[in-house]
């Protein structure tokens, strides 16, 4: 998030802005509303000088359209970051990992006695099927549970 800031406010007002966005409860709503605000100075600042100037004045309608187009950027962006945040605040309940991970266990754990009972001759066939499968299904489960922790920051 301090990279974020840094780029967003800038090396003129960083200490003072940085503060004030720190100090914020939802950071990431103040960022946009920050960028919003940002936006919004530098496009009236361009307006106003098109307006005082009577030779410029069909360029008051590009910046209008540029405003709007920025406006709904900034909005598409607040969209996103709600998604993001929604799925951050609502994690999968841990019954649903135990009850894969034990249906799983038992399916891997039967996979030979079905095996053999289906003709399965050698002793080895059996070996090498149940260890692919169980690198299989451990291996989906191990991404299920990442996908599960979309957010999570490890090392």
């Amino acid at each position: 998030q301090q990279q974020v800031a840094r780029l967003l406010l800038g090396k003129p007002h960083y200490d003072e802005e940085y503060r004030w966005l720190m100090g914020q409860p939802k950071r990431t709503v103040a960022m946009t509303s920050r960028l919003r605000q940002i936006c919004a100075v530098a496009l009236s600042d361009g307006i106003a000088k098109t307006t005082n100037n009577p030779q410029q004045q069909n360029r008051l309608v590009d910046q209008s359209a540029t405003q709007l187009t920025i406006e709904e950027r900034i909005l598409e962006l607040e969209v996103c970051v709600g998604i993001c945040e929604r799925l951050f605040g609502s994690p999968i309940p841990p019954t649903y990992s135990r009850h894969l991970s034990r249906v799983m266990s038992l399916w891997i754990l039967l996979l030979p006695v079905s095996l053999i009972s289906s003709g399965v001759s050698t002793v080895a066939g059996v070996a090498c099927a149940t260890t692919v499968a169980a690198y299989v299904f451990i291996g989906l489960d191990e991404v299920g549970m990442e996908i599960e922790n979309v957010f999570q920051i490890m090392p």
